[in-house]
């Protein structure tokens, strides 16, 4: 799994790094408060509107060969394959 193009290792050393330059306090500080900005920030509109778009655009596809198949007669062919379709 990879955040961001970023995988276990790599953020594992970067953590370590960040705890020899800032300290075990100051790094348990930043934490909290970086935890607290991320709460704030799931609660906004902005990231409801981000999260929606994102899901948007993963499942677009699906979206669009669904409707396809919904607005065309070819539901019907797909339905029953065996029988035939006059038009």
């Amino acid at each position: 799994m990879s955040i961001f193009g970023v995988g276990p290792l790599e953020l594992l050393v970067i953590l370590a790094i960040a705890l020899l330059v800032m300290g075990p306090e100051d790094l348990a500080r930043f934490a909290r408060r970086a935890g607290a900005w991320l709460r704030k920030l799931r609660g906004t509109e902005a990231w409801r509107v981000l999260t929606r778009t994102s899901w948007e655009l993963r499942h677009w596809q699906d979206r669009l060969e669904k409707q396809f198949w919904e607005e065309t007669y070819l539901s019907d062919i797909q339905q029953n394959p065996s029988e035939p379709v006059w038009y």
